[in-house]
């Protein structure tokens, strides 16, 4: 089936150049087609499913880009309409007067609708700050009732104001005061006290620092009240502490980092031939299985986390395994291709699409309650199948959701290939 259209500006003018995404709904929002408009403003997306799609409107300079849900093809002559965006102006100083070095300033409108799901397309942010006066102007803003701006600054704090903006019309000007931000030092150490030099240390909103020899930072920029710290080093599992600023007189902060654990794992057929280049994420960080289909995350922090096995060739689907991670022992995540379960979600014997499938297997079948679980999820197609591959046979409850609606059921998985 095909939707086509076209794309103009508020006089009607045609609007040529737009780039349109043509995306599934729900969780997985797959990308289908893209395709972009003409001279004309004319477009046509072709070969599309019978179901719910997402259009998405990337439109050049000078337009606001756009998103339209629910629309169910065939379509003929959807007319999309592009407001003008529009310029924020104003002057960003400290507190005395001056222009503080490496200053930026963002918009981020407070009503964009769907499209504010995409920041891309919705925040304007710029670095170019007149050296002198603090003078500033923010092209392509997208106009609403009240766009945030925010100023920030190594050493300040951020500073946010909103402001009206209106489509097509320049809005300012505005005035921002950066504020000294509060300073706090401390000491990264290991478990056993030992300082730990070169460690990363930053706020949720300041620049990162490096430790001294002695394992002592200085961060500066924080806002008074509660605050995240954030510690790391390349020998030692990330570690966040919460703060309340300013800190006592004698008070004394200090971030312990531990090896942490580890978490490895292969990934082959149903055969056992090890599978090479799959792509593999936790903790932030992501890898691909070498020649023996194996991958290592080492200082990884303790607690439950989740190991992804990330789509490849016909495995177009992922798998995400929930794994307990213990202070200087090894946790493991297998992946096997090859054995599939396939199935199919009907409501009243219509198949269903874009529904989560969550498969959950313990992994001791004896244990009906608290025991240990390898989770795997993935979506239903438009024919409302799904595959999940390196199963194993046995009980297992699957959990469908949809929106607001859910279904847990358990299940016996047959043996097989």
């Amino acid at each position: 089936l095909s939707i086509d259209g076209i794309v103009t500006d508020p006089a009607g003018e045609p609007v040529g150049k737009v780039e349109i995404q043509v995306r599934t709904t729900g969780q997985a929002r797959r990308t289908l087609r893209k395709v972009s408009s003409g001279e004309d403003g004319r477009f046509v997306a072709a070969g599309l499913p019978e179901e719910p799609l997402t259009l998405l409107f990337d439109a050049p300079q000078g337009h606001v880009s756009a998103v339209r849900e629910e629309l169910e093809p065939p379509l003929r002559d959807l007319e999309i309409e592009l407001r003008e965006t529009a310029r924020v102006c104003g002057r960003v100083l400290d507190e005395e007067t001056r222009v503080a070095r490496g200053t930026w300033v963002r918009a981020v409108p407070n009503d964009a609708g769907p499209i504010g799901e995409y920041a891309r397309w919705v925040q304007v942010k710029t670095y170019e700050i007149d050296p002198e006066t603090g003078q500033f102007c923010l092209d392509d803003v997208f106009p609403s009732e009240t766009v945030e701006l925010s100023a920030s600054a190594a050493g300040y704090q951020t500073v946010v104001q909103e402001t009206p903006v209106t489509p097509g019309e320049e809005a300012g000007p505005v005035e921002l005061t950066l504020k000294r931000g509060v300073a706090l030092e401390g000491t990264v150490v290991t478990r056993d006290g030992l300082p730990v030099p070169e460690a990363t240390v930053r706020g949720r909103r300041t620049a990162m620092v490096y430790t001294d020899r002695f394992g002592e930072f200085r961060i500066t920029g924080l806002s008074p009240g509660m605050n995240r710290v954030i510690a790391d080093h390349p020998d030692y599992a990330m570690r966040e502490r919460e703060v309340m600023l300013p800190l006592g007189v004698e008070d004394d902060f200090r971030i312990e980092l531990g090896r942490g654990g580890s978490i490895e794992g292969t990934v082959t057929r149903s055969n056992g031939e090890p599978v090479e280049g799959v792509p593999i994420a936790a903790v932030g960080r992501a890898q691909r299985t070498d020649a023996d289909g194996r991958y290592r995350f080492d200082a990884v922090p303790e607690g439950e986390l989740t190991v992804t096995r990330e789509a490849r060739d016909r495995y177009d689907n992922f798998e995400r395994r929930s794994v307990e991670v213990i202070e200087d022992e090894t946790a493991r995540a297998d992946f096997t291709l090859g054995a599939l379960l396939e199935g199919q979600v009907l409501r009243n014997g219509v198949p269903v699409p874009n529904v989560t499938v969550v498969l959950a297997i313990p992994h001791d079948p004896t244990e009906v309650a608290g025991g240990s679980y390898t989770v795997q999820r993935t979506f239903s197609d438009v024919g409302g199948n799904y595959r999940l591959p390196g199963v194993r046979a046995g009980w297992a409850t699957v959990t469908l959701e949809r929106g607001r609606e859910e279904v847990v059921r358990m299940v016996e998985i047959p043996p097989g290939e």
